[in-house]
């Protein structure tokens, strides 16, 4: 079988139309998890670099040193450089390979093109296409006053992405290429990415995108309490407003102006997505091909008094996540599963045997796609800097830093993570059973090879 990856960037967990009235339009999202097992509790690591990594080696945070967006794992000493990712151990097998837009980490992506057919990978920064807009309309992008330089926005003419390609954004060019690969007769199966950088600032789009979301109709997250830190330690408090994005965004009364850029991002995205699925749709592989969709990480929008992504909560750490495979039965799966799964997924799917250079950390989930199970059968484990860890089950999510500052919180009864119950007595042995899923090993932090201001600092844990 084929296999299509579909990635989006940055991706709020809530605010999508396939499981819940969010007020957000995704219909493209909805038609996929109709013809799919969507996951109602997908999770992955909380940033793009750290995410990507892992999903696409395989491997955890814990194993390959890959803690923050700062780190390139190909740029390290070891054996970790060397491993052989997901794409590259489908072109060994004799897959054409194509990698469209942002799959690995933008900053790395150079790092990786082995790992694609040649003549079939192309990707954009977020700073090109910035270049892009602001030599086609200058002053299009625009900052939120005294606010973090990277909360901008931008609203366009309508006509922007329907006129010559010159006006199109990364992500409509990319997408047209993933339009374009399906178009074509192929003698070789293939792995076909298209990463799609939206709804990751800017939150630059067309008008029409924005005229869905008038700010009047836009609601502060239910999620949100003002004294929601008090019961948190240090390590969580500090990662959660040291740039101090909330307050500004407060400040500045700009939270429904905040969503509705992301709002708009988001049914861009979607859009993006349909077109790709309308190809394959319309191609000959429409039947033989397997079609992966998710979001790199999470994103907050207020929850927590954080904005953004970088923390080990729910909010940062969930995102959509869907596996269509021919012949299997759609379904909602509740199991909590990881993006780390997907390497021995697929491998599963198709037949492949594992990669030559390492073992794969995550799980098989062909026996939850295929109906046979309806349990991962393990805890999902997340990470974020050097011994920080998350273990989420069906209902608790267990929090314990590197200096033995914890948070254990009841999803069944409290779903927005309010409640700090890690001091209780009573809930001992429920700390107990998930610290067991906790890495055995901590691998030292690779160095940083680019700027990252999103680190834990050491004053985080003092």
């Amino acid at each position: 079988m084929n296999v299509l990856l579909l990635l989006i960037d940055d991706t709020s967990p809530i605010y999508n139309s396939v499981l819940q009235d969010s007020g957000v339009s995704t219909p493209n999202l909805e038609r996929l998890a109709r013809q799919s097992t969507w996951f109602s509790r997908g999770y992955t690591y909380p940033g793009c670099c750290i995410s990507r990594t892992a999903f696409l080696t395989g491997l955890r945070p814990s194993t390959t040193g890959v803690y923050y967006n700062g780190q390139n794992f190909r740029q390290v000493e070891g054996w970790v450089s060397k491993v052989e990712s997901l794409p590259a151990r489908f072109k060994r097998a004799g897959y054409l390979t194509a990698g469209y837009g942002k799959i690995f980490h933008n900053r790395y992506q150079e790092w990786d093109e082995h790992s694609w057919s040649e003549g079939h990978v192309v990707h954009y920064s977020n700073e090109a296409e910035k270049e892009l807009l602001n030599h086609i309309i200058p002053g299009t992008l625009t900052e939120i006053p005294e606010g973090p330089g990277n909360y901008t926005w931008g609203i366009l003419p309508d006509d922007w992405d329907r006129d010559d390609l010159s006006k199109m954004s990364q992500d409509r060019h990319n997408a047209k290429r993933a339009v374009d690969f399906l178009s074509q007769d192929r003698n070789k199966p293939f792995l076909l990415a298209f990463g799609c950088w939206r709804p990751h600032v800017h939150w630059t789009v067309p008008q029409r995108y924005y005229d869905l979301y008038p700010l009047e109709d836009i609601e502060i997250p239910a999620g949100f309490r003002a004294d929601d830190l008090e019961d948190i330690p240090k390590p969580g408090r500090w990662i959660a407003t040291h740039r101090g994005f909330h307050e500004k965004i407060v400040r500045s009364a700009l939270w429904k102006r905040a969503l509705q850029g992301l709002f708009a991002a988001t049914t861009f995205a979607d859009e993006q997505i349909g077109r790709v699925l309308n190809a394959l749709e319309n191609s000959p592989y429409s039947d033989n091909t397997i079609v992966v969709f998710a979001g790199d990480n999470g994103w907050h929008t207020g929850q927590k008094n954080h904005w953004s992504k970088f923390v080990l909560w729910e909010m940062a750490t969930r995102v959509p996540y869907s596996i269509r495979v021919p012949g299997m039965k759609p379904q909602v799966s509740n199991t909590p599963v990881s993006l780390l799964d997907l390497y021995p997924t697929l491998l599963s799917l198709t037949g492949l045997s594992g990669p030559e250079t390492h073992e794969l950390e995550g799980i098989d989930l062909s026996p939850v796609l295929s109906g046979a199970s309806s349990e991962r059968g393990k805890p999902v484990v997340l990470s974020y800097g050097w011994q920080n860890h998350a273990v989420r089950d069906d209902r608790f999510r267990y929090i314990r830093y590197r200096n033995g500052d914890e948070e254990l919180y009841d999803h069944a009864n409290d779903p927005h993570e309010w409640t700090n119950l890690a001091s209780l007595p009573r809930f001992q042995g429920v700390k107990d059973r998930l610290a067991k899923s906790f890495p055995k090993v901590n691998a030292e932090e690779v160095p940083l090879v680019g700027a990252d201001i999103n680190v834990f600092e050491d004053e985080a844990f003092e």
